[in-house]
């Protein structure tokens, strides 16, 4: 199992700022983080996926490998992060009945502190 083979000072010493927004949060996220002034916001896109089209487990774990493997894998090592990408794919296999009912849409926010 994956948890024997990461260090426990290494997940007590490992922070990530990731908020996911319930729908219709991250406007109010946007102008929050306008209204403080120490962040410039350099993209903020709605992504629409074509209706019809199916969600596909194998690569959403594609995404979220692309999207968090450089930090992981600096912290914990890269065989770390290896095996733990592939639980994630069969995570997401066990998930997908919960996943094929989510909105076919996603917003996004890039900003850098000012």
């Amino acid at each position: 199992m994956l948890r024997c083979v990461i260090e426990q000072d290494k997940v007590d010493s490992f922070n990530i700022t990731l908020y996911i927004v319930e729908e219709g949060e991250l406007r109010a996220l946007r102008q929050i983080i306008e209204e403080n002034g120490k962040f410039t916001i350099k993209a903020f896109e709605d992504i629409i996926q074509p209706s019809g089209e199916t969600l596909d487990p194998k690569i959403l774990a594609v995404y979220f490998k692309c999207a968090f493997r450089g930090i992981l894998s600096t912290h914990f090592g890269a065989e770390t992060m290896r095996k733990a990408f592939e639980l994630v794919e069969s995570k997401a296999h066990l998930e997908f009945s919960r996943l094929q009912k989510a909105k076919p849409a996603m917003q996004y926010l890039i900003y850098r502190t000012s």
